[in-house]
């Protein structure tokens, strides 16, 4: 795999048919596309022409196992509970990441809209965790607005930026977890400010004693969400 391309597991159509719209999921850190694609099963079955991609990140991670959108380095849970300044300098160097890997996504997001012959507007976003990050800042830049994305704990990146380089607003619905000790509940209520301040239009959900990870609720929710715009 170089810098410049990535590529990952697929799924259906599961009608047999010609896609009509496509579902792309990006992984969280230290996994690939392997992990998330073992959802788009559940998916079809109320997405029966919708085809599922998950792309492995484009850089292999620090310690060794899976892979990685940009460098977590320094990343520390409690700064997003008690620690703002410390944190808003880590997000700033995760967002530089974020836009070197993005030049990556987006170039495989339009192999995809080509490849299937679909328009933007026929395409979601799935993230769970750093994939997350990658949806949020790859989907707000889109010249051409895609159909949603579905954002599962994760944090907004480059917030100070999203005025001037916002290019669509794609419904976004927030996930997350009230135990989650990896990236802190807290930072949905963050994202969700953003996204208001930013007149984007999204929903929300928290799910009682999840952790960080993502539950048969949150597919439901997920799924619920995304049959209003595939």
């Amino acid at each position: 795999m170089s810098m410049e391309t990535i590529d990952g597991p697929c799924f259906g159509p599961s009608s047999g048919k010609k896609a009509k719209s496509a579902i792309i999921f990006l992984h969280g850190y230290g996994s690939d596309g392997n992990d998330l694609i073992q959802l788009a099963p559940n998916f079809s079955n109320f997405f029966p022409d919708t085809a599922f991609y998950s792309p492995n990140g484009p850089y292999q991670s620090i310690n060794g196992i899976g892979r990685e959108w940009f460098s977590l380095n320094n990343y520390d849970p409690s700064m997003i509970k008690h620690k703002k300044y410390e944190m808003n300098e880590i997000l700033s160097t995760m967002y530089q990441g974020a836009k070197e890997s993005g030049e990556i996504l987006n170039t495989y997001i339009n192999g995809i809209v080509s490849k299937l012959n679909i328009s933007y507007n026929s395409l979601a976003l799935i993230g769970f965790s750093q994939g997350t990050m990658m949806a949020l800042h790859v989907g707000l830049r889109q010249s051409d607005r895609l159909a949603a994305i579905l954002a599962y704990s994760g944090i907004i990146l480059g917030e100070s930026d999203i005025k001037e380089t916002c290019k669509s607003k794609p419904p976004i619905m927030m996930i997350h977890g009230s135990q989650d000790q990896l990236i802190p509940v807290e930072a949905l209520h963050h994202a969700t400010n953003i996204l208001k301040n930013n007149n984007i239009i999204h929903e929300s959900h928290i799910i009682n004693e999840l952790g960080h990870g993502i539950n048969d609720e949150a597919i439901k929710v997920g799924i619920d969400f995304l049959s209003k715009y595939i």
